[in-house]
């Protein structure tokens, strides 16, 4: 069974900075001393899912989080794309603000797709990589995803009907392996996030981006030429073992490490892997 320390969250008191990139209001939070290290959290949730592997890593690096835009801290405006292309030029934004020239880079799930994208597209700011059950292709999408995205019917239902109880649900049977692990302040600190003005809309397009994640990552991992280690959880539900291998043969240069007891959040449910 997944240890309950594995959920234990650091304060989530501390206040963010904000740059403005493109007219988007962006909270980042840096930590630790060291060489450069970026993190791009995955979809629905925000820079504060990295929370429980932080300390390990500030002790080595200096660690840049960031919210993307419709999460977490950042601004949700309406005229954002919240494709994988905005959010990569969004965080292109972040690093040129922060001044950082050239970094190493870990994304999970939807973060993933984005950080192999920073690699493909701006080989100079990328260093070295680490893909966290990322989403490069294909990816299941639960009951209340396929029906929100629906014709008609679907928007409707996900910004006006989806409850906190459904997003518990979603981490609890989805996400974790083991449901007791997913607390509920944790579920509770994403739900506020996404149920503020702006958010459920925000939420929804990108859903939609992960929806069609295969189609904006066709020939990206072909392109990565750093260094790539792919981190998948065994018993992922979301981003099947099996892609990790099949994208570690695409990845010029990658080899892939597969964590026992965990599902789709390893650096959550096994933080000491």
């Amino acid at each position: 069974p997944v240890s309950a320390r594995c959920c234990t969250m650091l304060d989530m008191t501390t206040s963010p900075v904000f740059h403005e990139i493109g007219g988007v209001r962006v909270a980042a939070e840096v930590g630790g001393a060291g060489a450069p290290l970026l993190l791009i959290h995955g979809y629905l949730v925000s820079r504060r899912s990295w929370d429980d592997v932080l300390p390990q890593l500030t002790e080595r690096a200096s660690v840049l989080t960031v919210d993307l835009p419709g999460h977490g801290d950042s601004a949700c405006p309406a005229s954002y794309p919240y494709s994988v292309a905005a959010f990569v030029e969004t965080i292109v934004g972040v690093l040129a603000a922060r001044g950082v020239t050239r970094t190493a880079v870990i994304g999970h799930s939807l973060g993933g797709a984005i950080a192999a994208t920073l690699a493909a597209r701006h080989p100079e700011l990328v260093e070295r990589l680490v893909l966290v059950d990322a989403a490069l292709g294909p990816v299941i999408m639960p009951l209340e995803a396929k029906l929100a995205l629906l014709p008609l019917a679907g928007p409707l239902l996900f910004k006006k009907a989806y409850r906190r109880q459904e997003m518990l649900r979603y981490f609890q049977r989805q996400v974790y392996l083991d449901p007791a692990a997913c607390r509920a302040e944790r579920v509770d600190y994403y739900w506020s996030c996404f149920d503020r003005p702006g958010g459920r809309e925000a939420s929804y397009r990108a859903m939609t981006t992960v929806a069609r994640i295969g189609a904006a990552m066709r020939g990206i991992p072909a392109q990565i030429a750093c260094p790539t280690l792919l981190v998948w959880g065994e018993h992922d539900g979301i981003v099947t073992p099996k892609y990790g291998e099949a994208y570690r043969k695409r990845i010029p240069d990658a080899r892939l490490a597969v964590i026992p007891q965990a599902g789709h959040l390893p650096h959550i449910e096994q933080p000491q892997a």
